[in-house]
């Protein structure tokens, strides 16, 4: 096992193994989230099987958003427990705070999703080994499986304690109303209804032992439904004990939702033909579809020195897949995935700018599906612009159900100067995320194959709808002649109410000038430019967008070579940084309100950075340096995104040590030894942010229009990256080396690809020498 810190180490081996090194209570919270399982829908944290104070049990189901009755903010709720046990050997129950133990392990195996935790609890002269394993299957998405075995150093009897506890709430916020309990030979059931009056839950739990109970008793306690089971232990002999989970919904949408009774028959189904098939069939039934859809399916691998290195892609792609809907347009991807209440389960702009790339490339179906969400929020997203008296669709900051608008609380943490509740503006000024919609719809559009409706049928409308969103948003300045975006929040969250961040501003040049190139190329099919022209009003947002691009306002390069964050960040006061990037996350605004921080040079996350990294072809190599160097040494990277952004445009630039060490720092975001980080979920983008370092930076994947550019420059540590690509209808094998780009796979017509200096058609295998 490597070592990563005095938490975690690694076995590299195969896909790879996390361990987590000792048993310590103060960071089982971040272990949760770190160790979460999945399969896109259920997510189940990690919390320990036996109960410890400060324990946050969380089964979440993607896309069941809920208000308590509206009481609360839409968020994701945390569903009935039925993890939970108690394990009473020779009377005294497991409790590792005052057990004597030796060879403790947790480890969770990234090739299939399988938790295994294993002990020795030693009482004077008897001891148990115990193994208890978990994991949420990828073949059947409603079900989770665990074991629990014991070998004990002697006869004696254990106690095993189940549950469904729908006592589980969101930080107090209970969403669910006291259950229907049954009971049967077979298993016990608890089913319920949210507050909110729209969602059905059933969930079912079998359990099976390779021994026969002495005695059962069954409790219904409010919201829970307990059951005990005897059982006697035989020396040096294997007990175990195999438990079926099944979670069904009245919103699945492989079912159609009768009623209460129809929930409970299909679970029991699935239940049975687990128990049947058993643990370790269902765990290899599970282990196949992960072979099969992302490890052998879709394999993304890096000849280094460092086995590290490997190893943390892997990490970052096991938590993608299981945060991510496989089969849903109607479900996005949280920005704490389904590891954790953080941000109540909403969805950023983090999926369109940063986790959309990899589906696009690795996985497009998945890719239309994250987009077609957002084109089915565009009638809401009308709605939240007229609200705040713009035209178009303004997209939310946050998100939850495609039909809400904005999801963004109003009030957030205390102000250390004032001692009252602060503001949270992003909702109403950080404006950007409508234009990173736009960006996203059109990329991906440009990658699909010529005759694909998509980007007619679904991106035009937004396309053109969020146009009109920034013709109505600009602000004419008389004093300066020119248009420009006034009173906004860009990606550097720790700067508020600025005029003319420089992301929002190219993002939203962007925005407009795609639109009108799309109006433009509309004509020349006149029956259809007809149509969406009495739809969507076309002739006047042309005249109105043209007339607005050619006096919009794009910051510029000073003579410094440096782009100006927004008008007023370069006069800022200088802050010397030091002593808070050594502290956690977020330490600055203990000793700083958000007013006093607007005082400063100061930089959440990369801002700046990622304009030149989007709009590389509009600034020199120099410039582009310059401007790493200015912010770096002014951004504390308090955002789980910003070590990944850094490290694609510093490999992209050329500064290629610089980048592996950002890179190396992105794959600490989940992994580093703060013992508290990470305790409400994962970083979901800082996941894929991991994948973008390795092909987007050192692989140099961009595209360009509907040109496929390839300009790798590979850490000395790296011998070589392979990985495919989806491109234009083609699924593309790309292996780079020092020397070269060797590209196979099969295409019907020819594809223009940009690699290096050399502009390749590539109709076939191929290998490019890099000058």
């Amino acid at each position: 096992m490597e070592s990563i810190n005095d938490i975690f180490g690694y076995d590299s081996s195969g896909v790879g193994t996390l361990v987590e090194k000792q048993f310590n209570l103060m960071w089982q919270n971040k272990i949760e989230s770190v160790f979460s399982l999945g399969n896109g829908y259920l997510g189940l944290r990690s919390a320990f099987d036996e109960t410890y104070p400060g324990q946050v049990r969380g089964l979440y189901v993607a896309g069941t958003f809920q208000t308590a009755g509206g009481s609360e903010i839409s968020e994701l709720p945390n569903f009935p427990d039925a993890t939970a046990l108690n394990v009473i050997l020779d009377g005294e129950p497991i409790d590792l705070r005052h057990d004597e133990f030796t060879d403790y392990s947790r480890q969770l195996n990234l090739a299939n999703g399988e938790l295994l935790r294993k002990f020795t609890i030693r009482r004077e002269d008897r001891s148990y080994e115990l193994s208890f394993r978990r994991f949420v299957s990828f073949s059947q998405k409603h079900l989770i499986v665990t074991q629990l075995q014991v070998i004990p150093s002697h006869n004696g009897q254990l106690v095993f304690q189940e549950t469904i506890d729908g006592t589980q709430t969101n930080h107090g916020a209970q969403h669910f109303l006291e259950g229907d309990k049954r009971a049967t030979n077979d298993g016990i059931a608890y089913q319920t209804a949210a507050r909110d009056g729209n969602l059905e839950v059933t969930l079912y739990r079998s359990t099976t032992f390779n021994s026969k109970p002495s005695h059962v008793r069954t409790l219904f306690p409010r919201r829970q439904v307990n059951r005990e089971w005897t059982l006697c232990l035989a020396a040096g002999q294997p007990l175990s004990i195999t438990s079926c989970v099944v979670v069904l919904t009245s919103q699945d949408s492989d079912q159609l939702y009768v009623d209460r009774t129809s929930l409970l028959k299909r679970a029991e189904d699935i239940s049975q033909d687990a128990q049947t098939q058993g643990y370790k069939k269902e765990l290899e039934k599970s282990a196949y579809v992960w072979n099969q859809q992302v490890w052998a399916g879709v394999p993304v691998r890096i000849t280094s020195n460092n086995s590290f290195d490997q190893f943390v892609l892997n990490f970052g792609r096991y938590h993608t897949h299981i945060m991510t809907p496989q089969d849903s347009s109607r479900v996005n991807i949280a920005a704490k995935g389904l590891s954790g209440e953080g941000y109540r389960g909403h969805s950023f702009w983090d999926t369109d700018i940063f986790m959309l790339p990899y589906f696009q490339y690795e996985y497009p179906n998945i890719a239309r599906n994250l987009l077609k969400y957002r084109v089915l929020q565009l009638p809401s997203c009308r709605t939240n612009a007229a609200i705040n008296h713009y035209q178009g669709a303004q997209y939310p900051w946050e998100s939850a159900l495609i039909c809400e608008g904005e999801t963004t609380p109003i009030w957030g943490d205390l102000d250390v100067d004032t001692g009252k509740p602060m503001r949270i503006w992003t909702g109403k000024i950080e404006a950007h995320i409508t234009a990173d919609v736009a960006y996203a719809l059109l990329a991906y559009s440009n990658s699909l194959s010529v005759g694909d409706k998509f980007y007619i049928n679904d991106a035009f409308p937004v396309l053109i709808d969020t146009a009109r969103y920034w013709a109505s948003r600009v602000t004419w300045r008389t004093e300066h002649r020119r248009y420009e975006i006034l009173d906004v929040i860009g990606p550097n969250e720790y700067k508020e109410h600025v005029d003319n961040n420089a992301y929002t501003n190219y993002m939203a040049y962007f925005n407009m000038t795609a639109a009108l190139s799309a109006i433009s190329e509309l004509r020349t099919n006149t029956e259809q430019y007809d149509q969406l022209n009495q739809k969507f009003l076309l002739q006047d947002l042309e005249k109105q967008l043209a007339s607005i691009v050619s006096a919009f306002y794009l910051p510029v390069p000073n003579r410094d070579h440096i782009l100006p964050e927004n008008d007023t960040f370069l006069g800022l006061k200088s802050l010397d940084l030091s002593a808070y990037r050594e502290k956690s996350v977020g330490s600055i605004s203990e000793s700083f309100s958000m007013s006093s921080i607007n005082e400063y040079q100061l930089c959440k996350q990369a801002d700046v950075v990622l304009v030149m990294q989007m709009f590389a072809d509009k600034f020199d190599s120099e410039t582009r340096k310059r401007n790493l160097d200015y912010y770096e040494a002014r951004t504390l990277h308090d955002s789980s995104l910003s070590f990944g952004s850094h490290a694609v445009l510093c490999a992209r630039n050329e500064e290629v040590e610089k980048a592996y060490q950002y890179f190396g720092k992105a794959g600490l975001i989940d992994l580093n030894s703060d013992p508290v980080g990470s305790a409400e979920g994962i970083h979901a983008a800082a996941m894929v942010q991991l994948w973008n370092a390795v092909v987007q930076g050192f692989a140099g994947i961009s595209q360009l229009g509907r040109i496929l550019q390839i300009d790798p420059h590979l850490p000395e540590q790296w011998a070589q990256v392979q990985f495919p690509i989806h491109w234009q209808g083609a699924l593309l094998n790309i292996t780079i080396s020092h020397d070269s780009v060797q590209i196979t796979g099969n295409v019907e017509g020819p594809v223009q690809l940009q690699v290096g200096q050399h502009s390749v058609e590539f109709s076939g295998d191929c290998t490019v020498s890099l000058d």
